[in-house]
């Protein structure tokens, strides 16, 4: 049986909240299921059962058309109230819920939804209206992204793979059923890639932060002025890589399409206005188990692993004057050798201490978790969401490590960020690879001029046409009369 709860905050705004009773399968014990239902058509439940530890998946579905709600639910049924709940757990596809614990009628008769709980978490104390700005600006980040992601996706990973296959021909014919030809005319190898960028940038930007894009258009051009023929050289010596990297970062992005649904709890959290050091003791996610996230993490980790070279050599590039040549006071290598150094010497050289290791976000490239998971060295606890993981594989109690569900998946997040920035380092290298070759990018004036400049200029441009047939005409009845 189901119940229908609705509440209503202060501001009028009006929650609602359904209550199941779900029969585990194999031990029989009853959990009372808590669902918050929202803006999402639908999103994954899991929770793990009190008693056997078993987990119970399902989905949340909400038929906006027909004012129905229903959850489909897999080791576990359907039963009436009348059977006493044993555990209680909210679930939201949105926010941080409450974690499972055991079920108390008068402790569990009414809790706030973890709607109000996100507001509050996200609003500052001295301005109430602000929490309900950060949502609102969450909510329509989100929706923007899982509405372009279920209608756009398709294009835009068949227009990268045009451009990594060099089907140039279908690839114009794409690119231009999206963007306008005067600012992305697509006649060189540089405007194909400028294209393909752009559009593929775009699809990411309500989810995605570019601002370290600005930290990396002040260093290049700080190092063009520098150093030009070694920043070329740089550009160069990657040639042969930058398909091959484009390929992966396809693959990441889409693997990121698919897994952000089970994230979005965690990305809620980039709003809150501060987070309390017991949160992610407290609060927990109901839209994903650790299975469901551990290969993007791990998959991601092994690209940006593999990429560190290029960060290094804008690094050296701009502290020794040689994108070759590397630091003294970190471990002895020949720049091409570094490229085939073990991927966990590769992170271990990034240290923070130089301006291109902020493009790797605080805290995303975590070593001892990615050994953990390739070596099967973990345990997850799907009561109290907490990951045992032991990086050395030995077994000792020294070793074992412990990190919340949730900041694994903030972890995805943030280095998705990362392959984010890195891939901006990467275009704008090939870009001056391209400039290099004597190719030319469209006049900038053309995204900035509105229509009556743009006007004025065509009327300028005649102007000029006129007066010079004039001065040709002039000219030739002097030479005639001479």
């Amino acid at each position: 049986m189901i119940k229908r709860e609705e509440v209503e905050d202060e501001g009028g705004l009006t929650v609602g909240n359904i209550r199941s009773y779900y029969k585990c399968e194999v031990c029989g014990y009853v959990t009372l299921v808590r669902t918050q239902y929202g803006w999402l058509d639908s999103h994954p439940i899991r929770y793990t059962c009190g008693n056997c530890k078993i987990l119970i998946k399902g989905i949340a579905i909400l038929d906006q058309q027909n004012a129905d709600f229903r959850i489909d639910i897999e080791n576990a049924s359907l039963v009436s109230p009348e059977n006493e709940a044993d555990f209680y757990i909210e679930t939201s596809g949105e926010l941080l819920t409450e974690k499972l614990q055991p079920y108390n009628s008068e402790t569990h008769w009414y809790i706030p939804p973890p709607f109000f709980r996100g507001l509050w978490g996200m609003g500052d104390p001295s301005d109430p209206q602000s929490g309900y700005e950060k949502f609102d600006i969450f909510k329509k980040n989100v929706i923007s992204f899982l509405h372009t992601t279920k209608n756009e996706w398709p294009r835009i990973r068949r227009i990268n793979e045009l451009w990594h296959h060099e089907n140039h021909e279908y690839l114009v014919q794409e690119v231009r059923k999206v963007l306008p030809k005067k600012q992305f005319p697509m006649n060189n190898r540089l405007e194909y890639l400028r294209g393909v960028h752009f559009i593929t940038k775009f699809f990411l930007q309500p989810v995605i932060s570019y601002e370290h894009n600005e930290t990396i258009f002040r260093e290049l051009k700080s190092l063009f002025e520098q150093n030009p023929a070694n920043m070329i050289e740089l550009s160069r010596y990657f040639k042969d890589h930058y398909r091959s990297y484009d390929r992966r970062i396809l693959r990441i992005i889409e693997h990121f399409t698919e897994v952000f649904k089970f994230l979005i709890p965690a990305y809620g959290l980039t709003y809150y206005h501060e987070i309390s050091e017991d949160l992610v003791e407290k609060k927990g996610m109901t839209t994903a188990a650790f299975e469901d996230i551990k290969e993007f993490y791990i998959d991601t980790y092994e690209f940006v692993a593999e990429i560190v070279p290029i960060i290094i050599g804008y690094n050296n590039l701009k502290y020794r004057d040689d994108f070759k040549k590397m630091s003294d006071t970190k471990p002895k290598y020949e720049f091409d050798k570094f490229l085939e150094a073990h991927k966990g010497k590769k992170v271990e050289y990034i240290d923070g201490t130089e301006v291109f290791d902020s493009l790797i976000v605080d805290g995303s490239i975590d070593n001892k978790i990615r050994n953990a998971i390739g070596h099967n060295t973990y345990e997850f606890d799907g009561i109290s969401q907490l990951i045992k993981y032991d990086p050395v594989g030995k077994n000792k109690p020294s070793d074992i490590r412990e990190m919340y569900l949730v900041q694994f998946a903030g972890k995805c997040l943030s280095i998705f960020q990362t392959v984010v920035h890195i891939w901006e380092l990467l275009y704008q290298t090939e870009k001056h690879l391209y400039v290099s070759q004597g190719m030319k990018s469209v006049n900038p004036a053309v995204f900035s001029m509105n229509h009556l400049e743009q006007k004025a200029i065509k009327e300028k441009v005649r102007s000029k046409k006129k007066s010079e047939k004039r001065m040709k005409k002039l000219i030739k009845k002097q030479k005639r009369k001479k």
